[in-house]
């Protein structure tokens, strides 16, 4: 009976440990673009070695732009783990970036070992390997396979995030 007990232990301690890193998640978003025609996007790699992408439909201009996005799931597999390292160690605990206050505003949050992490930063103030691991996230939209979806859920805060309306003119 000892036996049996340590034997449900052992393979519950299994299932659990195995299933540990598919909650896990680095997600990459972008806010409002230089280019005004150009879209936002967002993109997420999780633990089940999956990609998903969001792309702005542009619709209108300026503060009366109307913002909606079409949803992909990539068909193809990619390795998580790979990202999860270079991630962890390139964005981890001992980084704090200053909130940038212009350029192109791109928001990196990630899940990873039962932690929340989010990065507000642009590329320029990022050094070279950081730049590398966030593009070649951003090449998985151009080398996967996607299909469109209904949905996926992303980070909202800069994918919805408007151009203030400029103001009044002086009377």
């Amino acid at each position: 009976m000892k036996i049996i007990n340590i034997l449900f232990i052992c393979i519950v301690t299994m299932i659990i440990s195995c299933q540990s890193n598919t909650n896990e998640y680095i997600e990459i978003t972008t806010g409002i673009p230089m280019n005004p025609n150009q879209p936002r996007i967002g993109i997420i790699v999780n633990g089940n070695d999956s990609v998903y992408m969001c792309k702005e439909i542009i619709n209108g201009s300026g503060s009366s732009k109307f913002t909606s996005y079409k949803y992909y799931a990539g068909k193809e597999k990619i390795n998580f783990n790979k990202y999860k390292k270079e991630v962890k160690l390139l964005f981890g605990d001992t980084i704090i970036f200053n909130f940038p206050q212009d350029g192109e505003m791109e928001k990196l949050k990630f899940f990873i070992d039962n932690k929340n992490h989010e990065r507000f930063f642009t590329t320029s103030i990022l050094n070279d390997k950081q730049n590398k691991i966030v593009y070649s996230m951003k090449e998985l939209m151009k080398n996967n396979n996607f299909v469109e979806i209904p949905y996926h859920k992303f980070s909202r805060d800069l994918l919805d995030s408007k151009i203030p309306d400029p103001p009044p003119p002086p009377k």
